[in-house]
C-alpha cells in the first residue's frame, strides 16, 4: 500500500492506494464520509459490484473517528485496486469533491452518497449516454414509512431551469459527467450546503451543455436522520435560497420556504405558467 502527502488550498492530505493501482480509468466513483461505517460498506458494495469495471473509487474520508473505519478503508484498498483514498482533517461535503476531483484523470465521474446504492447496471447504463455532458437518472426513495421513485414521471417531462424556481428536481448522487465539464463548471467552495443544487442551476444556465436524466431508477437513497439534507436542512435551505436569488432574483416561489406546505403547493400551480419551461432536459428512455 502506497501512502503520500499532497497540499492543495484547503489544506495538507494523505492519499492511500494500493501499491499496484491501476492508472487511466474510464470512470470515477467519487463518494465523501465521515464516520457512518455500516452504511459505507454497502454503498461501496454497490459501487464494486458494477457490471462495467472500467472505473475507479476516490473515497474521501473526512475526518473520521469511528473505530475499524481505517482498518475497513486499509481492507478494502488493499482486496481492490481500483479504490483510493484521500485521508484529511474535515473539511465538509463541497471542499471535498473539488479535492476528490483533482485527483483523478477518469473522463466521466459519477456521485454517490456514503449511505446510499448504486444498481449494479449504473455505469454501464449511463455510459449509454456518453455524448451527453450531464447525465442523471431517477432514483428510490426509501424509508421506514414510503418508497417512492423520484422525481415523479408528471415531474420528470418538465424539468427546466425556470422549474428549478421551486427546487432541486435531480439527485445529486445519481450524477454522471464529463469531468472536463465538471471542472469547467465545479462546484462554488463557499456554498457548504447545497451545492448541488446551486450546481445544478449553473449546469441549466448554459444553454451549450447537453443535459439528459434516465427514465429508468439507478440509484436508491436512504433517507435517514443522519442525512445532511435531515441533519441540516436549516442551513441546507438558507443556502439553496441563497442559489435561487442568485439566478431568478428572488427566493419567493422555492417551496422549502413555506411552513405550510399545501398552501404553497397551491400557490405554486397558480404561478406555474407564468413560468414556462424554457429548456426542458431530455428524458433517456
Amino acid at each position: 500500500m502506497k501512502r503520500e502527502l499532497n497540499k492543495d488550498k484547503f489544506g495538507s492530505y494523505e492519499i492511500i492506494k494500493s501499491n499496484e493501482n491501476v492508472a487511466n480509468m474510464n470512470a470515477c466513483f467519487i463518494l465523501a464520509v465521515k464516520n457512518s461505517l455500516d452504511d459505507l460498506r454497502a454503498s461501496v458494495s454497490s459501487i464494486l459490484n458494477q457490471s462495467n469495471k472500467d472505473f475507479e473509487l476516490i473515497i474521501v474520508n473526512d475526518g473520521s473517528d469511528q473505530e475499524g473505519f481505517d482498518d475497513y478503508i486499509n481492507d478494502l484498498i488493499e482486496k481492490d485496486k481500483r479504490v483510493i483514498c484521500l485521508k484529511q482533517k474535515n473539511i465538509g461535503l463541497t471542499k471535498s469533491l473539488i479535492r476528490a476531483l483533482n485527483e483523478t484523470s477518469a473522463e466521466y465521474i459519477l456521485r454517490q452518497d456514503a449511505d446510499d446504492l448504486s444498481s449494479p447496471i449504473r455505469l454501464e447504463e449511463q455510459l449509454k449516454y456518453k455524448s451527453y455532458d450531464v447525465v442523471f437518472s431517477r432514483a428510490i426513495q426509501k424509508s421506514k414509512e414510503i418508497e417512492r421513485i423520484v422525481p415523479r414521471k408528471d415531474v420528470l417531462n418538465h424539468i427546466s431551469y425556470n422549474l428549478l424556481r421551486f427546487g432541486n428536481r435531480f439527485i445529486h448522487g445519481t450524477l454522471f459527467c464529463k469531468r472536463s465539464v465538471l471542472q469547467r463548471i465545479n462546484y462554488d467552495e463557499s456554498v457548504k450546503y447545497a451545492q448541488d443544487y446551486d450546481l445544478f442551476l449553473r449546469f441549466l444556465k448554459d444553454e451549450k451543455l447537453k443535459i439528459g436524466i434516465i427514465e429508468k431508477p439507478l440509484y436508491t437513497i436512504n433517507m435517514s436522520e443522519t442525512q445532511i439534507s435531515t441533519s441540516r436542512k436549516s442551513e441546507q435551505d438558507d443556502y439553496a435560497s441563497n442559489s435561487c436569488k442568485s439566478h431568478f432574483g428572488s427566493d419567493s416561489l422555492l417551496i422549502a420556504n413555506k411552513k405550510n406546505v399545501y398552501k404553497r403547493f397551491l400557490q405554486v400551480y397558480a404561478e406555474l405558467y407564468k413560468y414556462l419551461p424554457n429548456r426542458k432536459i431530455e428524458v433517456l428512455k
